[in-house]
């Protein structure tokens, strides 16, 4: 399994990122010192996770003491949804290169397309309501993150948490193509038809939440939900010598998918690097497929009223 992936537009994406939502301003150099020194060059940001500021200082801290070079660096954040007015798209992405401390920004996706007004930005999505929705059209708002890479502040251009109408719309629509779709999959909820319809499309996937974001206290149905405590993932990770988050990692990597694991723990950074020198069975990849049921982590539910709420339709 390849180390890259070649997205769409020719550029040359490294396989596995590191996610960088929660991590505290405090906390953000050492564990991005930590994550570039375990092999990481695939850095994910958004806007709305406030992080930005903090990875551009340590991501520059970096660079200054030669542990790394802006070339050998890849770097993705988000349009976000309090900023999908046609006249918002350019000022939100300036904005956000001058939080990262960088003249371009590798990848630069449109995070959610159903919008809330500015003047919502600081209202958590789970406690959005209708009053604070904006009715921005998704292809307009494309077409101005288009301008982007024409202006040479993109290297490239993707989604977000899009159904497969949504990317279809985009897609239909679009001078510059999507080269990703970025989504929470992970073995409880693999997304098999969005995955399959988006590389039908030539459209590279990118998993968020792929070890189903332990960090974060999720209930399903009143209980908590493990997937390292899957006795199926357990089992194949025994039979592997293999950690279950490892595990879990190569299933999606094997299905050909870009991940974005996140972790502040550097050993664990180290493991979730080291998915490359096995591979999983084909009987033991039809084990985990047979995990998946549709358990969603990031459900977005303040937007669920919203006309371009993602997770309405079937996939």
């Amino acid at each position: 399994m390849a180390d890259n992936f070649i997205l769409s537009n020719g550029q040359i994406i490294p396989g596995i990122g590191f996610g960088t939502s929660r991590i505290s301003q405090a906390d953000m150099r050492d564990v991005i010192f930590d994550a570039l020194e375990s092999g990481y060059r695939h850095f994910d940001t958004a806007h709305a996770y406030r992080t930005e500021s903090a990875l551009g200082e340590a991501l520059q801290d970096a660079i200054i003491y030669n542990k790394v070079s802006r070339s050998e660096l890849y770097i993705t954040t988000k349009l976000p949804t309090y900023h999908m007015r046609k006249d918002h798209v350019v000022s939100s992405l300036r904005e956000s290169l001058k939080n990262l401390r960088i003249e371009y920004i590798d990848l630069y996706l449109v995070h959610v397309p159903a919008s809330i007004k500015l003047e919502s930005e600081y209202i958590p999505y789970p406690s959005c309501s209708a009053d604070d929705y904006d009715y921005p059209d998704i292809v307009d708002t494309w077409r101005e993150m288009e301008k982007l890479v024409d202006a040479g502040l993109a290297r490239a251009i993707g989604l977000s948490n899009f159904n497969a109408s949504q990317v279809e719309r985009i897609d239909n629509n679009a001078r510059i193509k999507p080269v990703v779709n970025q989504i929470e999959c992970h073995a409880y909820l693999q997304q098999n038809k969005l995955v399959d319809f988006c590389k039908r499309r030539n459209i590279s996937v990118t998993a968020y939440a792929p070890l189903g974001s332990p960090g974060l206290q999720i209930r399903n149905n009143g209980k908590y939900w493990d997937l390292f405590e899957e006795p199926v993932i357990s089992k194949i990770a025994k039979c592997h010598q293999r950690t279950p988050a490892q595990i879990c990692l190569r299933h999606l990597l094997q299905r050909g998918l870009i991940l974005i694991p996140k972790t502040e723990n550097k050993d664990r950074m180290r493991l979730n690097l080291e998915i490359k020198n096995f591979s999983l069975t084909k009987q033991e990849m039809r084990k985990l497929s047979k995990l998946d049921s549709n358990k969603r982590i990031f459900s977005f539910n303040g937007m669920k009223d919203h006309p371009e709420y993602p997770f309405s339709d079937p996939f």
